[in-house]
Order: C-alpha cells, then sequence, then structure tokens
C-alpha cells in the first residue's frame, strides 16, 4: 500500500454521515410517519410531508418549521380554527 496515499487520506479525516428524523405523532406521542432527511439538510422541507393527509386542531413544531408557507399548511389542515 502507497503510505503517500494513505497519508493524504487520512488528513481528511473520517468521513461521518448523519441523519435527521422527522416524526408526526398523535396526541399520546404514538409515532404515525416518520421521515429521514441527510443530517445537514434543514427541517423545513419535510413539513408538508409530514402534514399531509391529516386534520388537526393543534401542531407542535420545534422552531425550525417557523416558516409562513408551513403555517399556511398547518391552517389549510384545519389547526388553530
Amino acid at each position: 500500500m502507497d503510505k503517500t496515499a494513505c497519508s493524504a487520506c487520512a488528513s481528511t479525516g473520517p468521513v461521518r454521515f448523519s441523519m435527521k428524523t422527522h416524526a408526526t405523532v398523535d396526541a399520546l406521542g404514538n409515532p404515525l410517519r416518520l421521515l429521514l432527511s441527510a443530517g445537514q439538510a434543514h427541517e423545513a422541507p419535510q413539513a408538508k410531508a409530514l402534514l399531509e393527509g391529516y386534520q388537526t386542531e393543534f401542531v407542535m413544531a420545534d422552531k425550525a418549521y417557523d416558516a409562513q408557507h408551513i403555517r399556511d399548511t398547518m391552517t389549510e389542515l384545519g389547526a388553530g380554527q
């Protein structure tokens, strides 16, 4: 094995992969839908897929989901009415 090539690879550090889990749960915390995304991806793009197909009165979410288009989707589903 070429030591020069190995030291060049080692100098970049280990490659680490991460994932985020996004979940829709019922009032008791039972999972209804789970989605995975890349660890470096933002949460907001997952919101519509998490909420799609549910009628709801309340939505509790992390501030990462705080965007007007997400709030509009929640209102369309009946939240806050």
